[in-house]
C-alpha cells in the first residue's frame, strides 16, 4: 500500500504547486515522494533477484 499511497502524494503536491494552489518548491516535494515510490516498488524485486542468484529461497517461502 505504500507505493501507491507514495504516488498520490506526489500527485497531489505536483498539481497543487503546479495549478499555483503552493507555493513552487512543493514541486520538489511531489518528486521525492515520486522517487521514494519507485525505490519502494524496485526494492524488492531486486532482492527476490539477489536471492535468487545466490541460491536461497524467495523471501515469502521461509
Amino acid at each position: 500500500m505504500t507505493v501507491p499511497f507514495r504516488l498520490l502524494t506526489c500527485t497531489v503536491f505536483t498539481a497543487a504547486a503546479l495549478g499555483g494552489r503552493a507555493p513552487d518548491v512543493f514541486v520538489g516535494v511531489g518528486l521525492w515522494e515520486g522517487a521514494g515510490a519507485v525505490a519502494t516498488a524496485v526494492a524488492p524485486r531486486y532482492e527476490r533477484r539477489r536471492r535468487a542468484q545466490e541460491g536461497a529461497a524467495p523471501v515469502g517461502d521461509r
